[in-house]
């Protein structure tokens, strides 16, 4: 079976086009083969060459062709598919195609030439910008011309030439390269005939290219991680950079950020744990040259730092306990400006905060220059919470059993009277205290998040002899001496009766 590696249609021999606008769902184009063909390869190609589509093709015998049922014969380039038939049979052939918006499909039937096979396709380096490329072609015309190109990566055909026009099945050629951004490039081969068809092929390993005729490379640069993530800085005085990531292995480009600033944190590109970094300078047209720097997640710094665990005090210092393996320097920053630089030393660090929100950056920095960053919001408030109290209690005496404990505090306090918490109506409370006979202490308490309290205190007296309990005993003793005159009055009655 033959997979089709390029687009031979000057020496295809067309025996039908077909067009069909094809809108969304799956278009059928009759193509009607007069007569039996060998090395037979159909042409699909549609209006719109930005979509995508997929192409299904059935012989009048019934055999299914396609780029999902037979994907080793079909070629898929942009905005055409290439199928290889082999030994087509005459009669009527169903080509489907379908896909969203391609607009009008063409259908080429023909025969396939040569298959201009690269065998292989081999370049070195020779030093200062210069390669040697040497290529082996099979199944071609013994004219056939070779160009040489260099892509930044193995994806397509859409490279720079950078070599003369070479010539033959076996050759080799020496070429240099034209005035590219410094970077890693992989070459490849295209092979034409006189025909028109033609091929392509990749060499096996990419090549970093230095162009030393490019701005010169920054000065000063460090690379390094960052918690898990890429952090470089260096020294210039271009107003924009390009930061870029490369995979080790393949020399392909992963990530690449521009920036104004001298520093930059890029994120470590997903699946991957070790990257070559770089920074240039760039206008948007030229790039600089630069050196490549390998950042490892193995590079990650043992290191810890311990802060309080609350995110607010009342506590105007707070200390960090930094420890650390290795040859480490220690830096910090409170709230932007720099506490502490290159300190050698582990322990624990004496923060003085600000009143309000505060962020603390420790940096914790090994020989290599890779960083472990640790980060700390604190909030800083030394003002006890407002409480006020709807009416003051102290020196109240009642004759109930309880007593209504109400007020106000600031909003996030936590209240409560006498030890028992006390719900919040927005920033009021109204709280039913119990009280027993004698002298009552009443303490209500305020406390906000960061520690700071107010507290109020009252003596509230509920009386043993209260006008309540003495009316109950007048009561109660005139109930008695009620029931001894009634039981006086009976006694003499029936004393009376008896005589």
């Amino acid at each position: 079976m033959k997979k089709v590696t390029g687009i031979f249609a000057a020496v295809l021999l067309c025996l039908l086009v077909f067009r069909l606008d094809v809108a969304g769902a799956a278009q059928a184009i009759e193509v009607d083969l007069d007569e039996a063909r060998s090395d037979c390869i159909f042409q699909v190609k549609w209006e719109e060459s930005d979509a995508k589509a997929s192409v299904k093709i059935i012989s009048p015998s019934g055999e299914i062709y396609g780029t999902g049922e037979t994907p080793d014969r079909a070629t898929v380039m942009q905005g055409a598919v290439y199928i290889y038939i082999g030994d087509a049979e005459a009669g009527e052939w169903t080509v489907q195609v379908t896909g969203d918006s391609l607009g009008d499909a063409e259908v080429t039937v023909g025969s396939l030439p040569q298959s201009m096979k690269v065998d292989s396709f081999t370049v070195t380096e020779n030093g200062n910008g210069n390669y040697h490329a040497a290529w082996t072609i099979s199944d071609c015309p013994e004219d056939v011309s070779v160009r040489i190109y260099a892509n930044r990566s193995k994806a397509g055909y859409d490279g720079t030439e950078v070599s003369g026009v070479g010539q033959g099945p076996v050759g080799a050629m020496d070429f240099a390269m034209p005035d590219l951004d410094s970077g890693y490039y992989y070459f490849y081969v295209s092979v034409t005939a006189d025909s028109g068809a033609f091929n392509y092929g990749y060499a096996d390993t990419p090549f970093f290219f230095d162009n030393e005729g490019r701005p010169e490379k920054l000065s000063s640069v460090t690379a390094g991680l960052l918690d898990g993530d890429v952090y470089m800085s260096w020294e210039g005085e271009a107003g924009t950079y390009r930061v870029m990531l490369f995979d080790p292995d393949t020399g392909e480009l992963l990530a690449s950020e521009i920036t104004e600033d001298t520093t930059c944190l890029a994120a470590m590109p997903e699946g991957s744990s070790k990257v070559l970094a770089a920074a240039a300078s760039y206008d948007y047209e030229r790039l600089g040259r630069f050196d490549l720097y390998e950042v490892s997640a193995e590079q990650a710094v043992d290191a810890s730092v311990t802060f309080p665990e609350e995110s607010a005090t009342n506590q105007a210092a707070v200390y960090a306990d930094v420890v650390f393996s290795g040859s480490c320097t220690v830096s910090a920053t409170l709230n932007g400006e720099v506490m502490l630089q290159d300190s050698v030393e582990q322990g624990k660090y004496s923060i003085e905060l600000e009143e309000g929100d505060n962020t603390v950056v420790f940096l914790v920095t090994d020989e290599k220059g890779n960083t472990a960053a640790f980060l700390k919001e604190l909030y800083l408030d030394s003002t006890a919470p407002q409480l006020s109290m709807k009416r003051n209690l102290s020196g109240v005496t009642t004759d109930d059993s309880y007593i209504y404990v109400e007020g106000y505090t600031e909003a996030g306090a936590a209240l409560t009277c006498n030890g028992q918490e006390v719900e919040l109506t927005g920033s009021y409370f109204s709280y039913k205290q119990p009280l027993s006979y004698g002298k009552n202490e009443i303490q209500v308490v305020a406390k906000d998040i960061a520690g700071n309290e107010t507290r109020y205190t009252a003596a509230v007296k509920r009386p043993f002899w209260s006008m309540k309990f003495l009316k109950w005993i007048i009561l109660g003793a005139a109930a008695v001496v009620l029931i001894i005159i009634e039981t006086t009055v009976l006694v003499r009655g029936k004393r009376r009766s008896r005589r």
